[in-house]
């Protein structure tokens, strides 16, 4: 893949390397289940 950027483009500026969850709460259940799991949830995506 790095090969097929190079040659399409020359190089490469910035490179984001990023995950995340998708929830479908209210903030209010977001905020309750952040504080029972301890954010678990989350970091565990970034693992």
């Amino acid at each position: 893949m790095m090969d097929e950027v190079h040659s399409k483009y020359g190089s490469i500026d910035i490179l984001v390397n990023n995950a995340g969850i998708t929830v479908r709460e209210s903030v209010m259940e977001i905020m309750q289940s952040l504080k029972a799991d301890g954010c678990e949830k989350m970091t565990a995506v970034q693992s």
